[in-house]
């Protein structure tokens, strides 16, 4: 669920989530604000960043238009809302760590949707997480199911 402007980040993100399979019915356009956007400032050398955030349209996001969507919060498997998260890490090169948390909560809700148990579905967000921190950028970073589902399996193997 969210806000979108009607502008070229709507229009990406829209497309984006169309491409990746989420159903966007709830991602409303709305023609009084811009996409919200964030900008990540990342220091050379070190992977720390700092995360600027403006919401733009998804300022506008109500209670009621979360109501006006409780049947499909109700049938949806997993429902995942978030702020930063604290990633536990693996052993990998840290290329840049600014879509760790991201990556780890879209891992743990794949698993869980999946029908993974908890300890299953934290044991692979962990690995979606640190393939995450291998790669710059931030759509760029975030692994595709079947490579984390070979990581977690080499990631096994290795610690037997």
């Amino acid at each position: 669920m969210a806000r979108v402007g009607q502008d070229t980040f709507g229009s990406v993100a829209l497309r984006l989530y169309q491409d990746e399979g989420v159903d966007a019915a709830w991602a409303g356009p709305s023609p009084d604000l811009a996409t919200g956007v964030g900008s990540i400032l990342v220091q050379p050398g070190s992977c720390e960043n700092c995360i600027a955030l403006d919401p733009g349209a998804n300022g506008l996001l109500t209670a009621q238009a979360v109501a006006e969507s409780e049947a499909a919060l109700a049938a949806a498997r997993v429902v995942l809302t978030q702020l930063e998260t604290l990633v536990p890490a693996l052993s990998v090169p840290v290329a840049d760590t600014t879509c760790a948390g991201d990556a780890f909560n879209v891992g743990l809700a794949v698993a869980l949707a999946s029908g993974a148990d908890l300890e299953s579905a934290v044991r692979f967000a962990v690995v979606t997480g640190g393939l995450a921190v291998t790669k710059e950028g931030v759509i760029p970073s975030q692994p595709r199911r079947e490579e984390a589902l070979d990581a977690l399996t080499r990631y096994a193997s290795a610690s037997r």
